[in-house]
């Protein structure tokens, strides 16, 4: 099964070494480049904020999304103002798993509450749907997710369905994704179901070079699945220490 949030369930759709695998796509308007390290410090959430900062000066209008959500933090990396209520992500992807029509769907994911804008950008906007303002009801909702459950529902899976609203409701050029450390559901299904260009920052160890095999093999049965993609970028980073 090509898990729609799972490391083991998408390898496990992995084809041979030597089978025909299509070449990556061109990329598109509301291309989505998600930004990933299988460690901390390898600079993906900065990558994110240059790489944001750089399109707005060229006139590139962004929409970023923390996926980091067990370790928010993209809002102030982008000079956000806080979110005054209990508004994200989070708030967004637990709506998204509770609906069951696209109607309903789509009213639950309005997100006009939900977008700051970043004091960054110095050309076209760069909006960023932080992950959640900390609260009791954030740790709640959080608890609430049921990642691992989302390849029971039909799809779009409730992170498809997301960026689904972000392209024809905010109509951005580039969606840039800042996905989760390590092994986390979220990031696959950012990475291996959702995104059309994979950023991979690493750090030059050890245990960095066995991540970045498994996710290599991730992306290598992802672009059987998926028609060629994800692209594949990767980033070293000898000693930038970002998030």
């Amino acid at each position: 099964m090509f898990s729609a949030a799972s490391f083991a369930g998408v390898i496990a759709t992995e084809p041979s070494p030597d089978a025909d695998v299509p070449p990556p796509p061109p990329l598109h308007k509301g291309t989505v480049v998600a930004f990933y390290g299988f460690r901390g410090g390898a600079g993906r959430t900065t990558a994110l904020a240059h790489f944001a900062a750089t399109l707005s000066a060229r006139g590139v209008s962004t929409v970023a999304i923390d996926l980091d959500v067990e370790a928010p933090g993209l809002d102030r990396v982008l000079d956000c103002p806080p979110l005054t209520d209990d508004f994200g992500t989070v708030a967004l992807l637990r709506a998204a798993a509770q609906t069951e029509t696209e109607s309903e769907r789509s009213a639950a994911l309005r997100l006009t509450q939900h977008v700051v804008k970043s004091r960054l950008d110095i050309g076209a906007p760069i909006r960023v749907l932080p992950a959640g303002r900390l609260s009791n009801t954030y740790l709640e909702r959080l608890e609430d997710l049921g990642v691992a459950l989302w390849h029971i529902a039909e799809p779009p899976n409730p992170l498809q369905a997301l960026v689904n609203q972000v392209r024809s409701e905010l109509l951005p050029d580039v969606i840039l994704v800042d996905c989760r450390t390590g092994l986390s559901g979220l990031s696959a299904s950012a990475m291996f179901h959702v995104a059309n260009l994979v950023v991979l920052c690493v750090t030059v160890t050890e245990q960095s070079i066995e991540g970045l095999e498994v996710v290599l093999r991730g992306v290598h049965a992802a672009r059987a699945q998926r028609g060629g993609a994800p692209e594949l970028l990767i980033v070293s980073n000898h000693g930038t220490r970002g998030a």
